[in-house]
């Protein structure tokens, strides 16, 4: 669940709070969570929207990539290192993997078919350097 729209209980965010005190970060977090047996919900009702009309391409790549390499040191270091190897050969086939659970979304709401369409090479832009930081991530273990 993306940190943009998530929000915790109080006794969920004492409960971790150990995790987040010195930096936030929600994988951390939600992964915590589920291991104590909490549950996490999607509601696609509420929502926050960002405000980022002068955010330039390579900007976004980069902050994309940094997310992706941050997302694969924390995977690893919640799940150990040994996985690092199967987890890197996952980061290859990444973008295919996420690109169709959005064209599953997007079909499945029947709506902004043709606003989807249009974003797809920006898209597939973003997903490639997401899983390159991933990637990135798992082979080298460095944020």
């Amino acid at each position: 669940m993306s940190d943009v729209n998530i929000c915790y209980r109080k006794e969920a965010l004492a409960e971790t709070r150990d995790l987040w005190l010195h930096g936030y970060h929600e994988t951390r977090v939600n992964w915590a969570l589920r291991r104590s047996g909490g549950e996490l919900w999607l509601d696609p009702g509420p929502g926050v929207v960002q405000e980022r009309r002068h955010l330039r391409l390579r900007p976004l790549l980069s902050e994309r990539r940094h997310w992706g390499r941050l997302f694969a040191v924390t995977r690893v270091a919640e799940r150990g290192g040994a996985k690092r190897g199967w987890y890197a050969l996952g980061a290859v086939v990444l973008p295919v993997v996420l690109f169709a659970r959005l064209v599953r979304g997007v079909v499945a709401r029947r709506r902004a078919a043709g606003r989807f369409l249009a974003a797809v090479p920006l898209i597939l832009l973003l997903l490639g350097a997401w899983s390159y930081g991933e990637l990135e991530g798992y082979v080298t273990g460095r944020r």
